[in-house]
C-alpha cells in the first residue's frame, strides 16, 4: 500500500546456535532490520517505527536497529515496552558494534556473540 517501508527483512536459516535460539525461543522466522543514519542517538520514535513491522503472528518478532550511536534512554525504555507488550525483541547495533562484528568476521570468530551479549544484558536487567 506504499505506507510500510521496512529497510530489510531477512529469513532466519537453521544450523547456527544463536539464530536457532531466536527462531525457536522467540518464534521468529524473519529478522526485520532498520538502518538509521542519524547524528544523534536514536530514540523512542525509531523503536516504535520498527515495532510496527514486528508481528509475532507473521513470525516477525525479532528486530535490529543499526545506527551511528548507542541508543538513548528513551529508546531503551521503548524496547522494554515492546518486549513487555508484544514479546517483540529488539537489539541495537551502533557503528562500534558493527565494527566489532566486521573484526570478528575477519578473525573467523562467531559474530553472533555481539548480539547474544546484548540480548543477555537486556534480559538480565529486565524488570517488571
Amino acid at each position: 500500500d506504499g505506507l510500510d517501508r521496512r529497510d530489510a527483512i531477512y529469513p532466519i536459516g537453521s544450523g547456527h546456535a544463536f539464530w536457532d535460539s531466536i527462531k525457536y525461543q522467540h518464534s521468529a522466522r524473519m529478522v526485520v532490520v532498520e538502518f538509521k543514519n542519524h547524528k544523534a542517538p536514536i530514540g523512542q520514535k525509531e523503536v516504535e517505527s520498527l515495532q510496527q513491522y514486528l508481528m509475532p503472528s507473521a513470525k516477525r518478532s525479532f528486530g535490529i536497529i543499526c545506527s551511528r550511536k548507542q541508543p538513548s534512554k528513551s529508546a531503551l525504555k521503548a524496547r522494554r515496552r515492546a518486549w513487555m507488550a508484544s514479546s517483540n525483541l529488539i537489539l541495537f547495533l551502533s557503528d562500534l558494534d558493527l565494527q566489532e562484528i566486521v573484526r570478528a568476521r575477519a578473525d573467523d570468530d562467531d559474530t553472533s556473540r555481539i548480539l547474544e551479549s546484548q540480548m543477555e544484558d537486556f534480559f538480565i536487567t529486565l524488570v517488571p
